[in-house]
């Protein structure tokens, strides 16, 4: 039925419109790859069972040990903190913002190091180094200093 209804269209060839083969907006474009995320081989080992190129018996059993704690649920991944709370990992490049957010948050704000980063933990974010870079955000804040 809808095949019979366009066939009944009528089209006007007067103001045929040529082809052009050249864009006005056409560029090139790269991509940049980022580095891989703190927590790359960990989702490699749980998604895929693979190992880093380059890695010793000694790494690959302390990733199989690690990995023990960490759930992959594409395209996140979580890991069970010894709270028994399940905590989302965040990537490098969402830290920073996490941190200021989490650092100069309307109640209160501008805590120090350790509240900060306690509350990071309990919006439910991890990763690997919170303490360390919770004292950098911290330590280079302007207002608290």
């Amino acid at each position: 039925m809808v095949v019979d209804h366009l066939s009944r269209i009528e089209r006007s060839t007067n103001g045929a419109s040529p082809i052009w083969d050249d864009f006005p907006d056409e560029s090139l474009l790269t991509l940049s790859t980022s580095p891989s995320p703190w927590f790359a081989n960990i989702v490699n080992y749980l998604a895929a069972s693979i190992f880093p190129p380059l890695a010793s018996k000694a790494q690959c059993d302390k990733l199989k040990s690690d990995a023990r704690y960490y759930i992959w649920d594409d395209p996140y991944l979580w890991k069970m903190c010894i709270d028994q709370v399940i905590r989302r990992c965040i990537p490098d490049h969402e830290i920073d913002s996490v941190l200021k957010l989490s650092h100069s948050s309307t109640p209160g704000g501008h805590h120090d190091t350790q509240r900060t980063a306690r509350k990071v933990l309990d919006c439910g974010f991890y990763w690997p180094t919170i303490f360390k870079d919770a004292w950098r955000i911290c330590s280079t804040c302007e207002e608290c200093q």
